[in-house]
């Protein structure tokens, strides 16, 4: 006997539960494991922390431009090789 089971959603869980899904599938996914780190894509939540950044402070670099971000429909994926480049060509000025 099939048992069909309900449970409800806000909105921002259905978010968060679509996009780790995603990032799994693509983390995890059999046919993406013989390739290298330039086909690793990240989640913001995943970029941010592979930077040891707030989500904020990724947002504000991708809309200035410093760090690129792919958008699959409302979802943002960063390549990880793209956010190596970009680390590598940071400028830190000092106060």
């Amino acid at each position: 006997m099939n048992k069909n089971v309900f449970q409800i959603f806000t909105e921002k869980e259905l978010k968060t539960l679509i996009t780790e899904s995603i990032a799994d599938y693509f983390s995890q996914s059999p046919a993406l494991e013989n390739q290298n780190s330039e086909s690793v894509w990240l989640t913001c939540e995943q970029a941010a922390e592979y930077l040891h950044i707030s989500l904020p402070s990724l947002h504000k670099a991708t809309k200035e431009g410093k760090l690129t971000a792919c958008r699959i429909n409302r979802i943002k994926l960063y390549s990880k090789a793209e956010l190596d480049k970009a680390v590598a060509n940071l400028k830190i000025r000092y106060k």
